[in-house]
C-alpha cells in the first residue's frame, strides 16, 4: 500500500462516530476539510462499498480504506495591477483602494487580495472607529 493509501479497522472506541471526524484523528495530518471533499469525491470504501457521504456514522469492525489523491495543479495567473501607494515602510503598507479591487469584509476586518507580478499579496486592514483621517488604528 502507498503513502497515499490507509486501510483501519474500526474499534469500539470509535463505534458510531461520523465517518469524517473518525478519520479526521485517525489521520492526523489532513485537515477535516479536506478529508470531507475526499469522501465527497468518492475517495472512501466502508467494507469495500463506496461512500460519499461525511456523516454516515461507522461501526466498530468496519473496515475503512482511504485513497488520497494527488493534489490538483491551481494555476494563479498574475494580473499587472497598478496600486496607488500612499505610504510604505518596512511594517507597513498604505494603499489608496480602487473601487474595482475586490474586498472580503470580516468584523473589523478589510481583506484583499491581489496577485501582482506573480506574488500574491495579503493586505489586512483594520476598520478605522473615528472618521478623523488623520488617525489610525493598526493591529499587527
Amino acid at each position: 500500500m502507498s503513502t497515499n493509501e490507509y486501510k483501519f479497522e474500526i474499534t469500539e472506541e470509535k463505534n458510531n462516530t461520523r465517518l469524517d471526524s473518525a478519520l479526521a484523528v485517525l489521520i492526523p495530518e489532513i485537515s477535516r476539510t479536506r478529508i470531507k471533499n475526499i469522501i465527497n469525491e468518492g475517495f472512501v470504501k466502508i467494507n469495500k462499498i463506496q461512500i460519499t457521504q461525511p456523516s454516515i456514522k461507522i461501526r466498530s469492525s468496519d473496515i475503512v480504506e482511504v485513497s488520497i489523491p494527488e493534489p490538483k495543479e491551481v494555476n494563479i495567473s498574475a494580473k499587472d495591477i497598478k496600486l496607488d501607494i500612499r505610504y510604505e515602510d518596512d511594517d507597513l503598507l498604505i494603499v489608496n483602494k480602487s473601487p474595482e479591487m475586490v474586498v472580503t469584509e470580516k468584523p473589523l476586518e478589510i481583506y484583499f487580495f491581489t496577485v501582482s507580478k506573480e506574488i500574491a499579496i495579503l493586505f489586512s486592514f483594520i476598520s478605522l472607529s473615528t472618521t478623523d483621517p488623520n488617525i489610525i488604528s493598526y493591529y499587527l
